[in-house]
């Protein structure tokens, strides 16, 4: 099973809603994620997301600066990690109810295809 997103699609004030950026210092920033939710399920399902979601704006600025600044700069893949960490609860989480399926396909971490 590749947790790799199939399609990206997003709705920027919803990320913007419950993400806040900052810096931390000069070489790091904090990102906090906030929910009210009392569904656990949804919540990790919510979380893996986002997740997921900076892990591919990452990869993609990578390919970006290799490209504009001829470089061929090579970092682990944070998606294959990601695949490797959170792969077996992602599958648990998509078998636990057609609502988690469902949303794990919304949220492009889960390929139906994928077994």
């Amino acid at each position: 099973m590749r947790c790799r997103c199939i399609r990206l699609t997003a709705n920027p004030d919803y990320y913007r809603r419950h993400l806040d950026v900052d810096p931390a210092d000069p070489n790091y920033v904090n990102m906090l994620l906030q929910y009210i939710i009392d569904d656990d399920n949804f919540l990790v399902v919510n979380v893996l997301a986002f997740l997921h979601l900076l892990l591919l704006v990452q990869e993609a600025l990578l390919s970006l600066f290799n490209k504009l600044f001829s470089c061929h700069l090579v970092l682990p893949s944070p998606l294959e990690l990601f695949d490797r960490t959170y792969g077996a609860k992602i599958r648990e989480l998509a078998d636990s109810t057609e609502e988690s399926r469902t949303l794990l396909q919304e949220l492009g971490i889960w390929d139906a295809g994928a077994k």
